[in-house]
């Protein structure tokens, strides 16, 4: 019964750190996913950003939101002229679904209006079939703004 026991608990051992590796992997493959797609919208890249996200899935900003098709027209309205991505993270939520946040600093405008920096991102990739991630769902907060230190009166 020990020796049972044991080897159960050398078994488990093995298979937590060999899920501990492959989500090492999967970490730093989702976090240079999203640093693509971010870098597809920068430069208006269409194709590599529909080769990254799912075709149903929609985006929710200070716009509203977004269908995945509707991004075309709204990429073209975009300028960004200097973009950063740093504090990521990655939640998992399944072996199959997983969460990347960050904070997006960065220049430009949308509709001739300065965007929004920093802002606080998550996007949900879920892993298909053939072993691709593709991002189902993005969402943007703006980050609050320090305000004035209120006055006595």
């Amino acid at each position: 019964m020990k020796r049972t026991v044991t080897m159960m608990a050398g078994v488990l051992l093995c298979a937590t750190v060999a899920w501990a590796q492959n989500n090492e992997a999967a970490e730093k493959q989702l976090i240079a996913n999203e640093r693509m797609i971010n870098e597809a919208v920068n430069k208006k890249d269409l194709k590599t950003f529909h080769a990254m996200v799912d075709p149903a899935g929609i985006g929710v900003d200070a716009v509203g939101f977004t269908k995945v098709s509707d991004m075309d027209k709204m990429f073209q309205q975009m300028n960004i002229t200097e973009s950063r991505i740093d504090q990521e993270r990655v939640i998992w939520l399944s072996p199959d679904v997983a969460v990347v946040a960050y904070r997006w600093t960065g220049r430009g405008t949308y509709q001739g209006t300065p965007v929004p920096s920093p802002t606080y991102a998550s996007t949900i990739y879920a892993k298909q079939r053939n072993g691709q991630w593709l991002a189902r769902f993005h969402q943007e907060s703006m980050a609050l703004q320090t305000l004035p230190a209120p006055t006595r009166r």
